[in-house]
């Protein structure tokens, strides 16, 4: 969102998140714990750079963030199948874009690098839905949260371009604050 949609020409955050929380006794108030991985850039190149022999090589650069957060939620226990929620939450972002050199897709991997990596704080508010399957301990769980994140460098999939002629590898971060409107579905399990 902002600064940082704008910085990065809108791009799309795809990933996983795990989270686990614990229920104060007799209580509304859950505190947690979560761990978020996401990918939003991925570019493959086909390139003889990398040793001059003629060779074609394949070159992944792919553009990551891990997220980790605690956070509080107001959840009450009522007793209908949807459970409404609403947590607050900070952690820290830590973008890093990674590059790797193979042959062949599924071959060993011949060298690989951290290109850039960086961080931020966040902090944000949010709510959900957990639709509870009846007669079992699961929940379907449909969340948004939005973050307020410091300003930091990261690279984008239009950030590094192989220079042929000087044989170097231009990394060209942009800056800017980091906000974020997250959405997400997922599966909740609750254990006594």
């Amino acid at each position: 969102m902002g600064d940082f949609k704008h910085a990065s020409n809108s791009v799309d955050f795809y990933g996983f998140n795990f989270e686990g929380a614990y229920r104060l006794k007799d209580s509304p108030i859950l505190l947690g714990a979560a761990f978020n991985y996401s990918l939003y850039g991925s570019q493959l190149d086909k390139s003889s750079y990398v040793d001059n022999s003629g060779q074609t090589m394949r070159v992944r650069t792919n553009n990551n963030l891990i997220s980790n957060r605690l956070f509080i939620r107001l959840q009450p226990d009522l007793p209908i199948f949807v459970q409404p929620y609403v947590e607050a939450a900070g952690g820290y972002n830590f973008f890093y874009t990674r590059e790797t050199i193979r042959t062949r897709m599924f071959e060993e991997v011949l060298d690989a690098a951290t290109l850039h990596n960086s961080g931020a704080f966040i902090y944000g508010f949010g709510g959900g839905l957990a639709f509870s399957i009846p007669e079992t301990i699961v929940s379907i769980d449909l969340r948004a949260n939005y973050f307020t994140g410091q300003k930091t460098d990261y690279l984008t999939k239009y950030d590094t371009n192989w220079n042929p002629d000087t044989e170097i590898l231009e990394v060209n971060p942009r800056s800017s604050t980091t906000d974020m409107l997250m959405f997400q579905i997922g599966v909740s399990i609750e254990i006594d």
